[in-house]
């Protein structure tokens, strides 16, 4: 009893020490309690993310597998996703996909990014990958360089500073020298001259990096150590990051403050500019997030002030670790993640902020590798950009790597549909017909017409789910399935016609939402038989003329949590899908105008039988 309340004496004082950051004093403790015999799951944790926090991966993977050995489900699954991250970086590939499917199904109905395996993002990480030429920028050191942007004709980047003076500034985290701000000039030709450290005070006596300038190169947000705490509580404490604002004046930096969006029990780092300069991307583990470290936006307002943070959500953010925001010139989100599945520990990610349904792309090889991919950026215009990595081949820890884009993402990630609409009795091409591209949330994705032969074409992000419904007044309306990676194909129509008189009032419904939704705007409304249903009130979610669909909208709704039911009329041949039944009207409108208590954001009507 005394030698286990010894060793669990030592793990509370590692466990302040990793509280702190202070990774490399905890990890020396840690050890010296694992070799002593003593074994738990919460040693193996903190052991294994010491080192895989660090890259040191193949350390990690030996504490990761201590802790599965010890309990082979453990509570948190997202020790099964960094798991899975560390047999990937050390190339175990298959071992990787075994345990990133386990990991998938542990959280699949509460996290809508894992409901897709492993084999899949493969596919799409190979289908995307050859895109780029990279070479290694010649400014690289044996030390530390990342986080590259370009002002003007400079390169500014992050890199470990020079020790100098009786003193060395050695960080707890890292073990490594501080770091600053660097710069070299771009040539003509793309080569770059002598790197030196970055005039100026935007570098202090700590850790500076990923600075982000304003296009006319007079205002600046950078990452810093806090080092302006607000509690007396922390005072002197250096460890948590905030994001600061600097501006120039006289060719100067000055007026350094600290921006209402940090704290000091949380870091903010990492900022990001749109390309308005109207809102400040950036990655924090701050009360809310997701997991590890999410992506927030903040609204810069005229006067300078911040809007309160906005996370992304998880369209975006997991429970991994998402950072080093960028946004491009065309509205594209760049960031790494180890959340989404990749070819290492940090992938870089690509998103397009301007489309209706956010879908995340891995940028594939050769821009991520079984290593730490990071701080993408990237001129649109050119095609010209830079990103970090820590992979095998390098000079140092970190270097950075300038890339050319051969073939832009938003081309690689679509494909060509295209088809002939016909009518089922005659064969004739029907011209005037509206194909509407939707995706599973029946969100409008693209609309098209038919010409007068009866054909169309449209472009799509080929990595969604696509339902295109063809619709023209005297048909009627019907509606195909393309599936999520499906290649470039031809889809075509035969549509029947109408051989019933529509009312116009309905025609107009099936015109604008091209699936069939029969409820009129009275409330609630009413039918009089229902097969095989007890009567009451029930909250319809969708109405559908055909049943694989309406089934394949259950799963989707069954994938975020919920439990939906169906029936199906004979007197009008619809399938009605719905969330509960309620047995009054009061009961139903509650649930109605709460969003279903908030777990169904879209449409509902209720429906009296």
């Amino acid at each position: 009893m005394l030698r286990v309340s010894a060793q669990e004496n030592r793990l509370k004082k590692a466990n302040k020490d990793y509280e702190e950051l202070a990774f490399p004093d905890a990890t020396s403790i840690y050890l010296k309690i694992a070799e002593s015999g003593f074994k738990s799951e919460e040693l193996f944790q903190k052991l294994g993310n010491n080192y895989y926090f660090n890259a040191k991966y193949a350390d990690a993977l030996k504490w990761y597998a201590e802790l599965l050995d010890l309990n082979n489900s453990p509570e948190d699954p997202i020790y099964l996703l960094r798991y899975s991250q560390t047999l990937k970086a050390l190339g175990h590939n298959k071992e990787s996909e075994i345990m990133y499917n386990r990991f998938q199904e542990r959280i699949l109905g509460e996290d809508a990014n894992y409901s897709t395996d492993a084999q899949f993002y493969l596919n799409l990480i190979a289908d995307n990958s050859n895109r780029y030429t990279l070479q290694p920028l010649t400014i690289n050191t044996d030390k530390v360089e990342f986080g590259a942007t370009v002002l003007g004709d400079k390169l500014i980047y992050t890199a470990a500073g020079e020790m100098s003076g009786p003193v060395k500034r050695i960080h707890s985290w890292t073990n490594e020298i501080f770091y600053d701000f660097y710069q070299a000039k771009i040539e003509e030709n793309g080569n770059l001259g002598k790197a030196e450290k970055m005039p100026g005070n935007l570098n202090s006596r700590y850790n500076e990096s990923s600075v982000v300038f304003t296009k006319d190169g007079n205002t600046a947000y950078f990452t810093r150590n806090n080092t302006t705490p607000k509690s007396k509580k922390v005072k002197g404490r250096k460890d948590n990051l905030k994001i600061y604002r600097a501006t120039k004046v006289n060719d100067k930096w000055k007026n350094i403050e600290d921006l209402s969006i940090n704290s000091d029990i949380y870091s903010n780092a990492h900022p990001a500019l749109s390309p308005d300069e109207r809102s400040l991307f950036f990655a924090s583990n701050m009360p809310g997030s997701l997991g590890q470290t999410d992506i927030f936006m903040v609204e810069i307002n005229a006067d300078g002030s911040l809007s309160e943070p906005e996370n992304l959500g998880p369209g975006i953010n997991t429970r991994g670790r998402e950072s080093f925001p960028f946004v491009s010139g065309d509205q594209e989100l760049y960031f790494s993640s180890d959340g989404h599945f990749g070819l290492g520990s940090y992938d870089v990610f690509y998103v397009d902020l301007t489309a209706k349904t956010h879908q995340i792309i891995n940028l594939g090889k050769p821009i991520n590798s079984s290593f730490d991919d990071f701080a993408f950026w990237i001129d649109n215009k050119t095609h010209q950009g830079y990103f970090s990595s820590n992979r095998q081949g390098g000079k140092g820890q970190d270097d950075i790597y300038r890339f050319t884009e051969i073939i832009p993402i938003k081309k690689a990630i679509s494909n060509t549909i295209s088809g002939k609409v016909t009518d089922e009795k005659t064969g004739e091409p029907q011209e005037g017909v509206t194909i509407t591209f939707r995706d599973m949330e029946n969100n409008i994705l693209a609309s098209v017409t038919t010409d007068e032969s009866g054909s169309y074409t449209q472009e799509i992000n080929r990595y969604l789910e696509h339902r295109l419904v063809a619709h023209k007044n005297g048909f009627e309306t019907t509606d195909k399935f393309i599936a999520q990676g499906a290649p470039a194909r031809e889809v075509d129509f035969s549509l029947k016609a109408n051989i019933v008189e529509i009312p116009d009032k309905i025609k107009q419904r099936i015109a604008e939402q091209d699936i069939v939704k029969i409820l009129s705007k009275e409330e609630p409304n009413k039918v009089k038989h229902i097969d095989g249903i007890q009567p009451g009130y029930f909250l319809i979610a969708n109405v559908y003329s055909c049943k694989s669909f309406s089934n394949r909208f259950m799963r989707f709704l069954e994938k975020k949590g919920l439990s939906p039911k169906s029936f199906y009329r004979s007197q009008n041949n619809y399938y009605y899908v719905y969330l509960e039944r309620y047995d009054t009207l009061q009961e139903a409108r509650k649930a109605r105008d709460s969003k279903f208590f908030g777990k169904y954001l879209a449409k509902t009507w209720i429906l009296e039988y």
